[in-house]
């Protein structure tokens, strides 16, 4: 019986207790709900959610190549003597637009490069009209530009041979001269002098030129291949001077990594290390700092902190700083764990 009556006042007081919703608000909230419903229903139908499948993919194009650097090989003009043996003005501007690509393709880097194209097909967004909408794909790509002040780079420039008289070649020089314009405000005046009669060799140096002005850091990824060391450091060491000519902070990290290994070669191990160091501080995701930060630490005998850089490159993905990691247990005698750095390196690659 007491037990009873100690359940009955429990439940007295558990009903006093509980906070019950006012019975206005209960109809507001189930009206709203009702609402929601009703137009949800009306809005999402299939024909709508098929258009949605097919909108999505298209919006992810044209975002890829709204976003991409457009370059714009405008047609150069050139001198008499060399329309007549085929290079007339858009020949010449497709030649350098080709010999960018060639450049561009043979530098050993990851980073994104530039989508070069003629004045004649300025925009590869094709004039497609959108499903369910009156607009073209072409169209909302300009308009979308237009708003992000995305501006393709254009590049003009003219091509004149220093002799009055066109007849000797052998003997002759010309001045290419370049107007570089970057978005609505930036323009660049480039001059230089090649010997006329190698029409090749005035493409490469004209597209060597222009790589320099719109992308300094392939070109001197470029020139280092190429085992021109001296010049990518002084181009490396131009752009850390003035950050605002790389394009994403992953571009100035990337520089830096290759600042350090010119100063690794050249025998400036701490200085290399301090590059690596602002790298990784630039992008922590940058794998390639690190790998190479902990090579020349093994070079210096710093084993174990060699080890916690090809840890940090490893976590990030990089195989290769695992591959290293391996070599530095191999020569420690420590064969065990050198082989299950090697399979992690294969999982990894």
């Amino acid at each position: 019986r007491l037990l009873a009556n100690f359940k009955l006042m429990s439940e007295k007081i558990k009903g006093r207790t509980r906070k019950r919703r006012p019975v206005w608000k209960q109809s507001r909230w189930s009206g709203f709900l009702a609402f929601l419903r009703q137009h949800t229903r009306k809005l999402i139908t299939p024909r709508r959610i098929i258009l949605g499948l097919i909108l999505l993919p298209l919006a992810f194009y044209i975002f890829g190549e709204v976003f991409r650097d457009v370059v714009i090989i405008e047609p150069f003009t050139v001198p008499k003597s060399y329309e007549e043996i085929g290079l007339n003005p858009d020949a010449m501007g497709s030649r350098i637009g080709e010999a960018l690509n060639d450049i561009e393709a043979n530098a050993h880097t990851k980073m994104r490069k530039d989508r070069l194209t003629s004045s004649a097909t300025e925009s590869s967004v094709p004039d497609v009209e959108v499903p369910g909408t009156k607009l073209s794909m072409k169209t909302i790509a300009g308009f979308v530009r237009e708003v992000f002040h995305l501006d393709p780079t254009h590049v003009r420039g003219q091509i004149v041979l220093r002799l009055e008289s066109d007849s000797d070649l052998s003997k002759a020089q010309v001045d290419i001269s370049l107007r570089i314009v970057q978005g609505r405000e930036r323009n660049v005046l480039v001059r230089a002098h090649v010997p006329a009669n190698d029409p090749k060799a005035v493409v490469q140096e004209t597209a060597e030129r222009i790589l320099r002005q719109i992308n300094p850091y392939i070109f001197a990824v470029y020139q280092a291949d190429n085992g021109n060391r001296d010049d990518a450091f002084r181009i490396t060491s131009e752009i850390l001077r003035d950050p605002t000519r790389t394009k994403q902070k992953q571009y100035l990290a990337a520089t830096y990594v290759l600042s350090g290994n010119l100063l690794e070669y050249q025998g400036q191990h701490d200085e290399a290390i301090a590059q690596y160091d602002r790298a990784s501080k630039q992008d922590p995701r940058d794998a390639l700092a690190h790998n190479n930060w902990g090579l020349v630490l093994d070079k210096q005998g710093e084993h174990e902190k060699a080890i916690a850089q090809f840890e940090k490159a490893t976590t990030l993905g990089y195989a290769i700083a695992c591959i290293n990691w391996g070599h530095l247990l191999e020569k420690q005698g420590k064969l065990k764990e050198a082989e299950k750095k090697y399979q992690e390196a294969s999982k990894l690659d």
